[in-house]
């Protein structure tokens, strides 16, 4: 399984919908849908990413970073760990890399203190999107 991040707001223009793609499944011959949700995608099956991956769209969206893989193994379905940076290194942070720390945060504790000291308005609405999908459990 992977975990995918999809930031639709690195894209021009920016969107804050989803993203599906169909393809034939060879082996059944039926036709399958990923879906990529804005945010952090977890348990995105190999064998769908796979056959997307080498789209153009997919392509494109990954050299612009508005899609990257996190984590890629069979092995563990479970969530990523958390990978919070220090308070102090975050702050200043240019907004795309402010988002991608964001993203990859699943500490609330570091969200809400990075919220008390973040200025910027559009750092401060991932931070509050990213805490509601944490306590949704969408994490």
């Amino acid at each position: 399984m992977a975990t995918i991040s999809y930031r639709p707001e690195l894209e021009n223009p920016s969107r804050e919908a989803g993203l599906a793609f169909s393809y034939v499944d060879p082996g059944n011959k039926a036709i399958r849908t990923l879906t990529l949700n804005p945010g952090v995608n977890r348990q995105v099956s190999d064998k769908d990413w796979s056959a997307i991956q080498e789209l153009p769209a997919i392509q494109s969206l990954l050299k612009i970073k508005a899609i990257e893989v996190l984590q890629a193994t069979a092995d563990s379905p479970e969530a990523p760990r958390s990978t919070s940076p220090e308070l102090a290194d975050v702050l200043g942070l240019p907004v795309v890399d402010a988002f991608k720390a964001v993203e990859g945060s699943f500490d609330e504790a570091f969200l809400e203190a990075w919220k008390q000291a973040e200025g910027r308005s559009t750092v401060l609405n991932k931070i509050n999107q990213r805490l509601s999908r944490i306590r949704a459990g969408e994490g």
